[in-house]
């Protein structure tokens, strides 16, 4: 079994240029299979508060052999069941992380999927929101259909699925600020922006509904000509979403997606539980699986680093007893794994 993978490792390398991190990682989690159980304290921490998911930015940290072992490690000890790989632009390159550093992926796929772990591919930015960059969203979506294509089929099969499960964008249309000379766009902050500004705002959101539907359209041609089952996974703004100037057009945005990621991204416990609850409650007729996210990173605003194991239980906890009144509720993210995973250290007992 081991001989084969080695293998099968070798022939891609060959391919792509890149052999060693895929075959040393590789042959690492074939050999011990499947992580340990979770220690009963650090489990504990996970099944009080609910995480399920996982936003993972710097992908390229876990070229490192032991910070990749760890970071498997961490997933299945504390009962996550989704990651999002960052396979985005990678600047020093010019290109792809995941055209950049493919045995890298095909390597965390296996050891994810080996502990009952989906991954998501993980990309996007405002411009996405746009017409003119509608090409540059396809050509990054893509390359993860032809990742899935190769190293799904056609040499990895004998060593186990080493293909994505879905794609996770944030694109985020209110991060544009309108001071690049090739995106001319602005969103106009504000509860009630002036006529000009709120027609301008809506502009971008028919955009990016357009991009959105003719994601939603390539998708599926290639799930259905490749047997695939890749998913759209898409984060949403709630302050946006729930806007009434805007609800309409996010009517059309949401049922493009397979599932919400909710970017629930404060530490006031009443507001928490009203964005997440009125987001569950107004869009509840669409049945698509609603994640919450939360934020631990501290440079952010309305993160909940500050808070004690305990605290972050309790405050999770309570507002999922009202979240579990809702169907669509699928449980909470994590923003994100670096973050996360300075927070469990501050916490011996807890890992």
């Amino acid at each position: 079994m081991i001989a084969r993978a080695i293998t099968a490792g070798r022939v891609i390398g060959m391919r792509r240029g890149c052999t060693v991190v895929f075959v040393s990682l590789l042959c690492l989690f074939l050999c011990t299979g499947r992580t340990e159980e979770a220690s009963p304290a650090y489990a504990e921490l996970h099944r009080a508060a609910g995480f399920s998911q996982l936003w993972v930015w710097d992908t390229l940290a876990l070229e490192d052999e032991t910070v990749f072992s760890e970071f498997i490690r961490m997933l299945a000890e504390g009962g996550f069941t989704t990651v999002f790989l960052n396979v985005g632009v990678l600047a020093e390159y010019g290109e792809l992380h995941l055209t950049a550093r493919p045995d890298l992926f095909a390597a965390l796929l296996q050891a994810c999927h080996a502990n009952d772990i989906a991954v998501e591919a993980l990309f996007g930015a405002p411009a996405w929101a746009t017409a003119a960059f509608s090409h540059d969203m396809l050509l990054q979506v893509k390359a993860v259909f032809e990742f899935n294509c190769e190293y799904g089929r056609r040499f990895l099969l004998q060593t186990g699925r080493v293909q994505f499960d879905g794609l996770h964008l944030d694109i985020e249309p209110q991060g544009l600020d309108g001071k690049s000379a090739d995106i001319p766009y602005r969103w106009h902050w504000g509860e009630r922006p002036g006529p000009a500004e709120q027609e301008e705002n809506r502009a971008l959101l028919r955009q990016w509904l357009n991009n959105m539907r003719l994601l939603r359209r390539t998708v599926d041609v290639h799930n259905r000509q490749n047997r695939d089952d890749l998913i759209i996974n898409l984060d949403i703004n709630p302050w946006l979403s729930e806007n009434h100037l805007y609800r309409d057009l996010y009517s059309e945005i949401i049922p493009c997606a397979d599932r919400i990621t909710l970017m629930l991204y404060t530490s006031d416990a009443e507001m928490f539980v009203r964005q997440g609850e009125a987001f569950l409650r107004n869009w509840q007729a669409l049945n698509r699986p609603v994640v919450c996210g939360v934020e631990l990173q501290k440079e952010w605003g309305g993160n909940l680093f500050a808070f004690t194991p305990e605290e972050l239980s309790g405050f999770l906890a309570q507002a999922g007893e009202t979240f579990r009144k809702y169907p669509d509720f699928a449980g909470y993210a994590v923003h994100n794994y670096r973050a996360y995973r300075e927070y469990i250290r501050r916490y011996p007992a807890f890992n």
